[in-house]
């Protein structure tokens, strides 16, 4: 393992307890007596928190030289990522159907902006992360990019629950939030001479969530959002 990377596990430790922390006041404090939460929500959270865990084993697996363990182990990816897409796809599907009533059709077709695009590129990335799997160093990037999406949503909850942003903000911030953290990690790789690429990858796909997000109630998103709520949704 890279020595710049060695402490990647810690790192993801950390960003466990942050998605915990962000989620705590909404999710985790109402499990033990609460049924307000639809089963979709429990088993995106057990497929999200499964893929947290996974990305800080594998790295001290690799770190103490435990390579048997670490592609045992990494075999589970190929049941948790498909899991995640399919949670993240009923979870927008849920999320449609229950704002119907509340809010205009242009603003719930908005909406699906938030999930499926992030979807799609959750899934590339865990792709690319699996035909570079024999190259270490972009099979590694690639898996640490999945987790800036997982987490971008902790992100907008915490600005949402800690910072009283409205939740529109909180979503775009959130974004610019891991927008310059890929950057850091670009502008870092670019230094120690490493490869870049991943996260260059990563930033065009953040980029292109950050434009679908602004222009969520722009008639080329209504017509595609439109579209994928009127074949899966309904």
């Amino acid at each position: 393992m890279e020595k710049a990377y060695r402490n990647i596990g810690y790192v993801f430790i950390f960003l466990l307890l942050f998605v915990v922390w962000s989620f705590y006041r909404t999710y985790f404090s109402q499990l033990p007596t609460t049924n307000t939460f639809a089963g979709i929500y429990h088993f995106h959270g057990v497929v999200l928190l499964g893929w947290l865990l996974l990305l800080i084993v594998q790295p001290f697996l690799i770190r103490y030289k435990q390579y048997r363990w670490h592609r045992m182990l990494g075999k589970l990816s190929y049941v948790l990522a498909p899991l995640i897409v399919i949670s993240i796809f009923l979870v927008s599907k849920e999320k449609y159907n229950r704002l119907d009533t509340y809010v205009s059709v242009e603003n719930n077709i908005g909406m699906i902006a938030l999930n499926i695009p992030g979807m799609l590129y959750f899934g590339l990335l865990y792709a690319l992360a699996m035909i570079n799997r024999k190259k270490q160093a972009c099979h590694m990037r690639y898996m640490i990019a999945t987790a800036l999406f997982v987490i971008g949503p902790a992100v907008g909850r915490a600005l949402e629950l800690y910072a009283d942003v409205s939740f529109e903000h909180s979503v775009l911030y959130s974004v610019v939030v891991i927008e310059l953290l890929t950057i850091v990690l670009i502008v870092f790789d670019l230094i120690k001479k490493a490869p870049y690429k991943p996260y260059l990858v990563t930033l065009v796909f953040l980029i292109s969530f950050h434009v679908t997000w602004m222009f969520r109630l722009a008639n080329w998103w209504q017509q595609i959002g439109g579209f994928i709520a009127e074949q899966f949704f309904i």
